[in-house]
C-alpha cells in the first residue's frame, strides 16, 4: 500500500533519496531543498534555502546527492547560474563549486568525484553546452564536455560516460 507525507507544497519538483532520507525541492518562490526520513516520519528539516541558493534571486532547478553533500544547480532566467554545495545534513557553508555564469542552467549529473551540467539554450556565449567540474573544489572554471548540446535539459552519468537528451535524442560521450 501507497504511504505519503503532506509537505506543504503544491509540488516537488526533484526527489532523491539514500540509505536515511528521502530529498526534494519545493516549486515556490523559496525555492529549498528539504529532506525527510525514508519512512516520511517526523517533520522535514531544510537543508539549503533559496536565500542559500543565489544572491541574485535564483531559484533551484535541480540538485543531486552523494554520500556526503548536496549538489543544486539554481538559475534566475539567464542573469545567473550557481552550482553549490552543502552537506546533506545542513551544516556548514553553502560553496560556489562553479564560479557563478550567465546561463539558464537546467540538467545536473554527478559521478564519483565530477558534477556535468547543462543549459537549455538561452544565455550570452556559454549555451548549449555540457559542462565538468570537479565535485570538491570551489570557484572553479568548468571544462566544456560537449560543445554543442543545443537544448539540453536531461543528463545522468556513470563511471565511463556521460549521457544528455538533446534534439529528441539521447547521446552517449565518453568522458
Amino acid at each position: 500500500m501507497a504511504e505519503s507525507k503532506d509537505i506543504g507544497e503544491e509540488i516537488a519538483y526533484r526527489i532523491q533519496a539514500d540509505a536515511t532520507h528521502v530529498y526534494f525541492n519545493e516549486g515556490s518562490g523559496t525555492s529549498a531543498v528539504h529532506r525527510l526520513p525514508r519512512d516520511l516520519s517526523g517533520a522535514r528539516t531544510t537543508i539549503v534555502t533559496g536565500t542559500e541558493v543565489g544572491a541574485l534571486g535564483e531559484s533551484v532547478k535541480n540538485f543531486v546527492i552523494d554520500d556526503t553533500n548536496l549538489y543544486v544547480l539554481a538559475n534566475n532566467n539567464n542573469l545567473s547560474m550557481r552550482v553549490r554545495r552543502r552537506a546533506k545534513d545542513g551544516t556548514g557553508a553553502v560553496v560556489d563549486v562553479v564560479t557563478p555564469q550567465q546561463n539558464d542552467g537546467i540538467g545536473l549529473a554527478s559521478d564519483a568525484s565530477c558534477l556535468y551540467y547543462c543549459s537549455s539554450g538561452k544565455g550570452p556565449g556559454q549555451t548549449n553546452k555540457v559542462w565538468g567540474v570537479s565535485k570538491t573544489g570551489s570557484n572553479q572554471t568548468p571544462n566544456v564536455i560537449v560543445a554543442d548540446a543545443v537544448s539540453c535539459l536531461g543528463l545522468g552519468a556513470d563511471a565511463t560516460h556521460l549521457y544528455y537528451a538533446h534534439s529528441g535524442k539521447i547521446w552517449k560521450v565518453a568522458k
